[in-house]
């Protein structure tokens, strides 16, 4: 037996390749470019090189996938703690946005009453009702209560 011929007997093409570890050619390329299996020259294979590195590769495989099982599942709880603490956040921010609308409605109620009460003081000095009337008017106006609340039924 020449060289040639005893390479060629322990060497096997693409097709053959491919075909004894169940796989398309084209994924054995895949294998190949990925550094999993190794390809001699002229597109043939070592079956005896071949078949224990990819055999090795399908055992890491199947060990990440088990690892990935268990990991998805830490990582599924991770997730849902963070989505959580995420909605929390937002209820808080809600509740904090909706407290400031209320304070700048209760701050826009007092400046719109105090606004009404300044023209009404306007019209009663302007209707001359005497210095003694005027006053007592004047006094129950100092005696309100400007809190929104109370003054327009507001609830917090």
């Amino acid at each position: 037996m020449s060289k040639e011929s005893k390479e060629s007997d322990l060497t096997w093409p693409t097709e053959r390749m491919a075909k004894w570890l169940d796989v398309t050619p084209q994924y054995l390329g895949v294998l190949v470019r990925k550094g999993i299996v190794s390809k001699l020259s002229h597109g043939r294979f070592d079956p005896f090189a071949v078949v224990p590195a990819y055999i090795r590769w399908l055992r890491d495989q199947r060990a990440k996938l088990g690892d990935t099982e268990e990991t998805k599942i830490a990582r599924d709880a991770k997730d849902a703690r963070h989505q959580m603490q995420i909605d929390e956040a937002a209820m808080v921010k809600h509740d904090r946005d909706l407290q400031e609308s209320k304070l700048v409605y209760r701050v826009a109620v007092r400046d719109r009453l105090i606004d009404v009460m300044s023209k009404m003081r306007q019209v009663i000095e302007g209707f001359r009702l005497g210095e003694k009337r005027e006053e007592e008017i004047f006094k129950v106006m100092r005696e309100m209560e400007f809190d929104p609340p109370k003054v327009v039924g507001f609830k917090p």
